[in-house]
């Protein structure tokens, strides 16, 4: 099965709609998101907040098919209140609509920041980097890896 790249089922698309939907989280201290959409589960866990490391994971009828594993976060000599002032400029490329699952468009710019988002590939195998600079410093950088699941023998789930 290929994956299905819609508005309402691409995995960006369902991060999103997850976000308003928390869960107990299945391991201790991280942070758990999940969204339904029919027999599709997406589910996030993550673990950090100005530096975290995540996976998120789409699911079929109980067949996990894609997944995404990332790590970043802020510079450790950024204060809280940078921090947060950074996550808020944040919400506008991971807002943004783009055909990948990375985060947003390959370059915004707002206030003192500007953040590049660089991803090679597709949604069957994505390698994505994103650098936050603020006048020209690096206060910001995520690395993530995606890829469609699939067996040994190169068959990817479930089976049509």
């Amino acid at each position: 099965m290929r994956w299905r790249r819609t508005s309402s089922s691409k995995p960006s698309a369902l991060r999103t709609r997850a976000a308003d939907q928390p869960r107990s989280p299945l391991l201790a201290r991280s942070r758990q998101l999940e969204y339904t959409a029919g027999a599709l589960l997406y589910r996030d866990i993550s673990f950090g907040s100005a530096y975290f490391v995540g996976q998120d994971t789409v699911w079929q009828h109980s067949i996990p098919l894609w997944s995404m594993s990332c790590a970043g976060g802020a510079e450790p000599s950024l204060a809280p209140g940078e921090i947060q002032e950074l996550y808020a400029f944040l919400s506008v490329p991971c807002g943004s609509a783009r055909a990948l699952p990375f985060r947003g468009p390959p370059l915004v710019r707002g206030g003192l920041y500007a953040c590049q988002n660089d991803s090679r590939g597709d949604l069957a195998a994505l390698d994505g980097r994103e650098r936050v600079e603020r006048r020209g410093d690096s206060v910001y950088a995520l690395r993530c890896t995606t890829g469609q699941l699939r067996e040994r023998g190169g068959r990817c789930w479930p089976q049509t």
